[in-house]
């Protein structure tokens, strides 16, 4: 077994410091580093077991993130997350634990009451930002008549 590159283990120390990254971002960036996959992988197996690195909790704050800060809906926010390459069985149970229809309609009157846009053009919108067809139809429902 290869031993443990002290400049691949520096590097990603130095990117979790900046932020948090799953396993798969600091994967990626440590390649584009030059560095080669085994010591990528020696790298990111130590600092999970030290705890340095943990896709859950990584993907829990950036859901936590997008919910807080941004008017992206369930399928915008999964997207998200795969983006950054969380398991998909870690993604579902965090959107399902995390982020109800109601949260999400909340988030879709937000997005309305700041984009001032009506009727189709609103719904058009919503779609776009990755909103459930049932959240759509609730949140503007007294578009209707426009």
């Amino acid at each position: 077994m290869e031993s443990l590159n002290s400049a691949v283990y520096e590097k990603a120390i130095k990117l979790l410091g900046i932020r948090m990254h799953s396993a798969f971002e600091l994967a990626r960036k440590l390649k584009l580093k030059g560095f080669a996959a085994e010591e990528i992988g020696l790298a990111i197996e130590k600092l999970k077991q030290e705890r340095y690195l943990n896709d859950e909790d990584t993907a829990e704050s950036y859901l936590n993130s997008l919910i807080n800060n941004k008017t992206f809906g369930y399928y915008g926010i999964k997207a998200k997350l795969h983006q950054k390459g969380f398991e998909h069985a870690l993604v579902e149970r965090l959107l399902e634990e995390n982020f109800p229809l109601e949260k999400e309609e909340a988030l879709a009157k937000k997005y309305l009451s700041k984009s001032r846009k009506t009727g189709q053009k609103a719904m058009a919108g919503l779609k776009s930002r990755g909103f459930r067809s049932q959240v759509i139809s609730r949140v503007t429902s007294f578009d209707d008549g426009n």
